[in-house]
């Protein structure tokens, strides 16, 4: 268990029958492109637009900042892209 999580569960005095538990399933593909959205740019402010972030091949090596993502600032309004940036991306993860 992480550090946070013990301290929230000795602070509020609560045991391990307390700890409930989610699990999801999703299936796995072999995907072309994967991708975050933020609906709110974390580095914006007011959330005047939504962002993108987006890697050839599965998504791991771009939530575990391996590559640098091409990057898409969407419209909340109409869904155009007000700004895109294409990074180089060298190599991709697919499945064996």
């Amino acid at each position: 268990m992480i550090p946070e999580a013990i301290y929230y569960f000795t602070s509020h005095e609560l045991g391990e029958s307390d700890l409930a538990m989610g699990v999801g399933c999703m299936e796995f593909v072999d995907a072309a492109a994967s991708g975050v959205l933020y609906t709110c740019d974390p580095l914006g402010s007011a959330c005047r637009h939504m962002l993108v972030n987006s890697v050839f091949g599965l998504g791991s090596y771009l939530v575990e900042g391996e590559l640098t993502p091409d990057v898409f600032h969407i419209s909340r309004e109409d869904g155009s892209i007000l700004f895109e940036s294409r990074a180089d991306k060298p190599v991709q993860l697919r499945m064996a």
